[in-house]
């Protein structure tokens, strides 16, 4: 993405996506319930082995930490088409909706994804 500006300078802006498709709500359901009892939580940089059974970390490092105090989950259906959310949401091609839901504002939003 290249956009010019009044003095010619150059803006440009590079990203990675990388989706995937948890086989429960566990992480989720976690980040939540610390989130509710502590106020906020930290991302941090870590490194772990992925073949220990347990979440195993062999180096983390807590200056380069993000601490977040005001989260909103917003469950993936209710995002609208002009939400800026939906430039994180390119993967998603088959939404769960909740029972009775038919007309869910991601719907819009993923057919537009799909015209462009």
């Amino acid at each position: 993405m290249k956009a010019a500006t009044d003095d010619n300078r150059v803006l440009a802006m590079v990203y990675r996506i990388h989706d995937m498709t948890p086989s429960s709500s566990r992480n989720l359901d976690v980040l939540q319930e610390h989130f509710r009892r502590a106020g906020s939580v930290f991302l941090i940089p870590v490194a772990f082995n992925p073949v220990s059974p347990d979440i195993e970390m062999t180096s983390k490092n807590f200056d380069l930490g993000i601490k977040l105090s005001h989260l909103q989950f917003i469950p993936a259906w209710k995002v609208s088409e002009n939400s800026p959310l939906v430039s994180a949401m390119s993967g998603i091609t088959d939404p769960v909706l909740p029972s009775g839901v038919t007309d869910a504002p991601f719907l819009q939003a993923l057919e537009r994804l799909k015209r462009n």
